[in-house]
C-alpha cells in the first residue's frame, strides 16, 4: 500500500475503489427491462461518456487525475518487468509511447534498452505530473535515461500530435484500447497508420490475453478487467486475437504475431499494410 515502494499496488486500489467500484456497485442496473446502457453515466452524471466521461471528470479534479497515474504506475506491480522484457522491444530503434501516461513502462523498456530514444505522448496534464517523475531532483526516474527521453504534449485522436515515423520505429500502446469503444479505437489506429505508412514502423498492443473462447486456467483477473471496462466505457472491452485480428485490418494494419508475457498482457504486433 506504500506508493514509494516499486511494487506497490495502492493507487490501482484507490482508482478501482473511487471510479471503478461506482460502477461495479451498480451491475445490476444493466440487467432487467428497464437496464441502462452505460453504469458510468449512471453513477457520474455530470460527467456523461459523450461528453468526455472519465476523462473530463479528470481534467476537472486534478487530484483523481494525479491518483489515475498512480494507478497506470501500479500496473509496474503486476507484472511490468516481464512485459518489457517477455515483448520484442529490443528489435527497434525508437520507442514511441502512445498515452503512455507518466512513462513508467517506457522507462523500464528504456533501461532494458540503454541509450535508444524514447518517446512519450499523453495530455499536457499528465505530462506535467510525469515530469515530477523524470526531470525534478526528488523524481524517481533519475538514472540518465531522461537524456534520451521527449516528452509530447498531444491526444491521440489527434493525428497531427503524433511523431512521425521512421525506419526501426516501434509505436505502442499499453491498456489503451480496451477504454474505447470501437470507433473510438479506429480513430487513433488510423491515426497511428497515418504517422507509420510508408516506413518500416511496428505497432505493439499490450492488453489483457482474452482467449478466443472460454478456457479452463485463465486468470480471473483478465475477466475482471474486462467487466471493468464495460462499467466505465459501455461497449469498450479486451480483445480476443481474433477481435483483434478483425479490428487492425479494419484500420490497416496487418496482425503479424502475438507474444504471451509473464503477466496478465499479450502484446499484439501489427504493421501497415501494404497499398
Amino acid at each position: 500500500m506504500r506508493f514509494d515502494h516499486p511494487n506497490s499496488v495502492s493507487g490501482m486500489i484507490g482508482h478501482t475503489v473511487c471510479e471503478g467500484y461506482a460502477a461495479f456497485g451498480n451491475l445490476d442496473k444493466l440487467l432487467g427491462p428497464d437496464a441502462v446502457d452505460r453504469l458510468w453515466d449512471l453513477v457520474f452524471p455530470d460527467y456523461p461518456y459523450e461528453q468526455g466521461g472519465i476523462w473530463k471528470l479528470f481534467h476537472d479534479e486534478p487530484e483523481r487525475e494525479e491518483g489515475f497515474g498512480r494507478a497506470m504506475w501500479s500496473l509496474e506491480g503486476l507484472g511490468g518487468k516481464a512485459m518489457a522484457m517477455d515483448a520484442p522491444f529490443n528489435k527497434f530503434d525508437r520507442f514511441i509511447d502512445i498515452g503512455g501516461s507518466l512513462g513508467h513502462f517506457l522507462y523500464k523498456i528504456m533501461l532494458n534498452n540503454p541509450g535508444k530514444e524514447g518517446i512519450l505522448l499523453d495530455r499536457p496534464e499528465v505530462i506535467e505530473n510525469a515530469k515530477k517523475l523524470w526531470y525534478e531532483d526528488d523524481g524517481m526516474y533519475k538514472d540518465g535515461t531522461q537524456e534520451s527521453l521527449t516528452m509530447i504534449n498531444g491526444d491521440f485522436f489527434d493525428s497531427s500530435a503524433i511523431p512521425e515515423g521512421r525506419d526501426g520505429d516501434v509505436y505502442f500502446m499499453r491498456y489503451i484500447l480496451h477504454d474505447w469503444q470501437e470507433a473510438e479505437c479506429l480513430k487513433i489506429l488510423r491515426n497511428l497508420h497515418e504517422k507509420m505508412k510508408g516506413k518500416k514502423t511496428t505497432l505493439l498492443i499490450g492488453e489483457c490475453a482474452m482467449p478466443n473462447r472460454d478456457t479452463i486456467g485463465q486468470p480471473p483477473a483478465i475477466y475482471k478487467v474486462d467487466m471493468l471496462m464495460l462499467d466505465i466505457f459501455g461497449d469498450a472491452m479486451e480483445r480476443t486475437p481474433l477481435q483483434w485480428k478483425d479490428l487492425l485490418e479494419k484500420a490497416g494494419f496487418q496482425l503479424v504475431a502475438i507474444y504471451p508475457t509473464r503477466s496478465l498482457v499479450h502484446f499484439v504486433e501489427a504493421v501497415p499494410m501494404v497499398d
